[in-house]
């Protein structure tokens, strides 16, 4: 069971992904501007800002891991369907949302390959999880590449829309694991008192901003317009993901969990600096060079503060606390791309950069801070 959903998550990032690397020049070269791509890219997280705790707690109310996985499928294949027969903004508004609902439902992947592993591998299963989840992107991203100038978006779609189609088919396949007494919906919401819960998801907010924002989005389209070719656009692409797989994997080969509280803050440095390079120099393979930063610190930190944020949660609460989180850090999926189009905009991306490097630092300052007081 476990290698076959690691491949049903694997397909399911494939899906949501494909399209990602060119979404952003797509929709510029089609002359729509630069605040509605934000707004397009934000709808994402929007969904997930508001869906994925609702779905982590009734999956813990219900225990039916199953079915939700076969409806993330359903969902994401519609949005690529809605997007390949509509290639403008408003095809891409819809698909987001539908995508956003299902992304939503991940924290019930996670949750249920969780269950099979031992309480004492949580830290490993967590990093495979996520391994699983970049190695998805990462494919998506190499067929991006391989196939975006010789058969366009329409192809790049269709992929989305197959592979959605897939996570349902093979979904029928899973098998749920026995679920314990149902515990009541109070009892569930006990878990944002959790102080630990929430400093990291905050954390994550920033991480996931950061990545959504400028790694997969911003930086492609800067490449473009530094002079950089399709070809350019998409290997930078492919190394942030390739280096997010690297990172999103060192967490299960760390050995003292005192570690943590270095590699945290340490990654979240390496975030702001990789904003610093992105502007900083005008030459596009040294931009795409820096995708190297950027892919491995959004890795490891996604990793590290999914299992830091429900370390002290009770395995009946832990869908209803990876809801939360998820929801919590889906505010950067929503916000960060909208705020940092609109700085564009306004100023220019020199100055959104340095606002995202700044809350990069400061990050980096408050995860010191906590593990400083929370000895």
């Amino acid at each position: 069971m476990p290698n076959l959903l690691f491949i049903i998550m694997t397909l399911l990032w494939l899906s949501l992904y494909v399209y990602i690397p060119y979404q952003v020049t797509y929709l510029s070269s089609i002359n729509v501007n630069t605040s509605m791509i934000g707004v397009i890219i934000g709808v994402y997280g929007a969904a997930q800002m508001f869906l994925k705790f609702p779905f982590g707690l009734l999956n813990d109310y219900i225990g039916k891991c199953r079915s939700l996985i076969i409806l993330a499928g359903f969902l994401t294949s519609l949005g690529g369907l809605i997007r390949l027969l509509n290639t403008n903004q408003y095809g891409f508004f819809i698909g987001g949302i539908l995508c956003g609902i299902s992304a939503s439902i991940w924290t019930v992947f996670m949750v249920l390959y969780a269950s099979y592993f031992n309480k004492n591998e949580e830290y490993k299963a967590t990093s495979k999880a996520l391994v699983a989840s970049v190695l998805g992107m990462f494919i998506a991203f190499l067929i991006a590449a391989i196939s975006y100038n010789k058969l366009g978006m329409k192809f790049i779609l269709l992929v989305s829309t197959v592979s959605g189609a897939l996570v349902s088919v093979l979904g029928l396949f899973l098998k749920d694991t026995k679920h314990s007494k149902k515990m009541s919906f109070n009892n569930l919401f006990s878990v944002i008192k959790n102080k630990r819960l929430i400093v990291f998801s905050l954390l994550a907010v920033v991480m996931q901003g950061v990545q959504m924002s400028a790694v997969i989005s911003f930086t492609l389209n800067r490449i473009k317009e530094l002079g950089g070719t399709d070809n350019n656009v998409g290997m930078a692409s492919i190394i942030s993901m390739f280096f997010a797989i690297v990172g999103a994997f060192v967490p299960s080969k760390i050995k003292n969990e005192n570690n943590i509280k270095k590699y945290i803050p340490i990654s979240f440095i390496i975030m702001a600096l990789y904003c610093i390079i992105v502007i900083s120099v005008n030459n596009v393979f040294i931009v795409m060079a820096s995708q190297v930063l950027g892919g491995f610190s959004s890795g490891i930190l996604a990793s590290l503060l999914t299992s830091e944020s429900v370390k002290e949660i009770d395995i009946d609460k832990k869908s209803s606390a990876m809801g939360f989180f998820q929801s919590t850090y889906s505010l950067g999926i929503f916000i960060f791309p909208i705020i940092t189009g609109k700085l564009i905009d306004l100023y220019s991306i020199s100055f959104a950069y340095i606002v995202l490097a700044v809350i990069a630092f400061l990050s980096s300052a408050i995860s010191i801070s906590y593990y400083i007081t929370n000895k």
